[in-house]
Formats: C-alpha cells, sequence, structure tokens
C-alpha cells in the first residue's frame, strides 16, 4: 500500500447542501479542529451571544471520544441566557 495520494489542485469538496466548500489542501488543513473540547465550548460562547436564539433555550456542549466511545459534557446543559437577559 502506497502513501496517500494528494488531492490535485483545484479540487473541491462540498456539504451535501452545498453550503460549506473547500478548494484546497490548505484550506482543508486550516479548518482542522485539533482541539474539540475548546471548540465546542467556542462554540456555545457563540450561540450565547446570539440574540435571535431564544434565551429560554436549553444548550450543552459535547465531545464524543471515538477511541472510548465516551461522551464528555464540556458545557453542562444550561439556559442560553439567564432570564434577566444577562449572558
Amino acid at each position: 500500500m502506497g502513501a496517500p495520494q494528494t488531492p490535485e489542485k483545484g479540487y473541491r469538496l462540498c456539504t451535501p447542501v452545498g453550503k460549506v466548500c473547500i478548494t484546497g489542501i490548505e484550506e482543508l488543513a486550516a479548518k482542522a479542529v485539533t482541539d474539540p473540547r475548546a471548540a465546542v465550548a467556542a462554540d456555545v460562547a457563540v450561540l450565547r451571544t446570539t440574540p435571535a436564539l431564544p434565551g429560554e433555550w436549553l444548550v450543552s456542549g459535547l465531545v464524543y471520544d471515538v477511541a472510548t466511545g465516551l461522551v464528555d459534557a464540556v458545557v453542562p446543559s444550561a439556559p442560553l441566557r439567564d432570564p434577566e437577559g444577562i449572558a
């Protein structure tokens, strides 16, 4: 079995709905998640600051470990914002 083939320059990888496209290996590498726990915490932080989402929605941040099959609650379940609207 040889080394993996590097995609030719100009390839295009898109999500099934076509909204996210990656057009080069460098761009793909730049989007890699190297710290899943930090990425999940950052994503939840963005949700908490999005005024279009109802503050009473419960949100949690979970990371699935493919090696162990365990799920780690990085951000415990809580409303997006407190009842007074302060994040």
